[in-house]
């Protein structure tokens, strides 16, 4: 009874790690925090179209979009970054990878796909983030300038 628990912990513990550093910038960069952040775990955040979307202003520059997943996660994830001087689409799937020794297995959660997007100028950025209908799968995701 007692190891279910400690590997629940044991994971717990993990992903909160893992969310500070795929959220924390880059102090060599001098970046302050991501230019666009959303926690999507709740169907009601999703448009009707079941699509979230956000508008945010960011400079130009590279970009990198992170992300927080976990096993319950959307298991294909579309983001589209536009505006004047960008024009990225990716389609993310998302991919687990086992830690650890039988019988304490755990997985670790990322999306495969193109991360890095370029902005050309300053510009108002419309994202939008398409979980292809699992509304419910908690996942944050993060805009940050590299």
């Amino acid at each position: 009874m007692r190891a279910p628990i400690i590997i629940l912990a044991a994971v717990l513990a993990g992903t909160a790690i893992y969310a500070a550093f795929s959220l924390a910038g880059d102090p060599q960069a001098g970046t302050a925090g991501p230019v666009f952040h959303a926690t999507l775990a709740d169907a009601a955040v999703y448009d009707p179209d079941g699509v979230y979307r956000a508008t945010v202003a960011a400079a130009a520059g590279t970009y990198e979009l992170r992300f927080v997943p976990n096993g319950d996660s959307p298991r294909m994830l579309g983001v589209a970054v536009r505006g004047d001087a960008v024009m990225f689409e990716e389609t993310f799937e998302l991919m687990g990878t086992p830690q650890g020794n039988e019988p304490a297995i755990y997985y670790t959660w990322e999306y495969l796909g193109e991360r890095d997007v370029t902005i050309g100028a300053d510009s108002e950025l419309a994202i939008a983030v398409d979980p292809h209908g699992d509304l419910l799968g908690p996942v944050s995701v993060s805009l940050v300038q590299k």
